[in-house]
């Protein structure tokens, strides 16, 4: 099979390549993709074709590739990002400070709690799961992947960023919800944290904290979630106060100063 997805390209190119070893689809894929994260989004296919100088037919190509492997949505005609290229980009990105100070914290918390550890951020007025940890434990919750993005309603990491931060609730039309929901946000902004059960799937519980930057601004909110049956009475209680320390802790070393 010809490494290039377009047919147009000069012989010349294509020689060139072989030569060096390189191959020219993966660097044209490559320019379109960094094209769709500088200009996006939904960027329609001239655009895109004009902007890395491909020819439309193999600017439309490589992007129905893309979106065949998951990396770019279409809708009506124009072309996205979608969340697996942040979530790729998230693990090349753990140096960074909130998820360099955060990993070995929520290492702890997951061994502490036997738990799953989950650090979100707010993005397009949804959370943002940007880091996982998993406890060394022969029962592991996955119901949220590093790259998933969760309604501010949904689950107790992004219900808390919600509660602490009014612009994403009224961002997110979350303003004049239902009786329970304006309950559940009101309890959140009283209490600082948050507790739910059978939270986003039946039988499990989670439990999540804010994370404050310098200028004591919610950045993020850090959580556990666990089966129920384990997270209940004094251990909840238990997991409560670790989650709380854990997001004390990194909010501290983020240069929040209580």
């Amino acid at each position: 099979m010809d490494d290039d997805i377009s047919s147009d390209d000069s012989g010349a190119d294509t020689a060139a390549a072989k030569r060096t070893g390189l191959v020219n689809s993966v660097l044209r894929a490559c320019d379109v993709v960094g094209f769709l994260a500088d200009h996006g989004p939904d960027v329609p296919l001239a655009q895109v074709a004009d902007g890395t100088g491909l020819t439309r037919p193999t600017a439309h190509r490589i992007l129905k590739t893309l979106e065949q492997a998951g990396w770019v949505r279409t809708t009506e005609g124009r072309y996205t990002l979608t969340m697996r290229v942040f979530a790729i980009g998230s693990l090349a990105s753990r140096g960074n400070s909130l998820q360099a100070i955060a990993r070995p914290l929520m290492t702890a918390l997951a061994a502490d709690t036997a738990s799953t550890a989950y650090l979100y951020i707010p993005l397009d007025n949804k959370a943002l799961c940007i880091d996982r940890v998993e406890p060394a434990h022969p029962v592991r919750v996955h119901h949220v992947n590093v790259g998933d993005s969760l309604d501010l309603s949904s689950g107790a990491a992004p219900l808390l960023l919600a509660a602490l931060r009014p612009d994403l609730a009224s961002a997110a039309g979350l303003d004049g919800g239902s009786r329970d929901l304006t309950a559940a946000l009101a309890a959140a902004r009283s209490n600082g944290y948050v507790v739910r059960h059978d939270d986003v799937y039946p039988g499990i519980t989670a439990i999540a904290a804010a994370v404050r930057g310098a200028d004591a601004h919610v950045v993020a909110t850090i959580g556990i979630a666990g089966l129920s049956e384990t997270l209940a009475g004094a251990a909840e209680d238990t997991a409560r106060e670790s989650v709380l320390r854990t997001a004390a802790s990194i909010s501290t070393a983020l240069g929040f100063n209580r």
